[in-house]
């Protein structure tokens, strides 16, 4: 099942700085689109489509890293 990945962009931004380029992680956030969020009209974020399981693994890997900044991501399921 595809799901949609919204990160906040400063925090997309502390993510891939402590990416290894071969990295799986580094591999997801590149593979982002940049847009603007919905309800605000300056909160960029980018949004990553791409499967449930690489999702929760990029999640679990934030989280291990920046707990704060993980909380901040946001994964929805694609009805698209």
């Amino acid at each position: 099942m595809k799901v949609l990945v919204n990160i906040p962009k400063e925090r997309y931004d502390q993510l891939v700085s402590a990416c290894d380029i071969k990295s799986l992680e580094y591999h997801l956030l590149k593979n982002g689109l940049i847009t603007r969020a919905e309800d605000r009209a300056n909160n960029v974020i980018v949004q990553i489509l791409t499967d449930s399981e690489p999702a929760q693994k990029l999640l679990a890997w934030a989280n291990g890293l920046f707990p704060d900044s993980a909380r901040q991501i946001r994964v929805v399921q694609n009805h698209g």
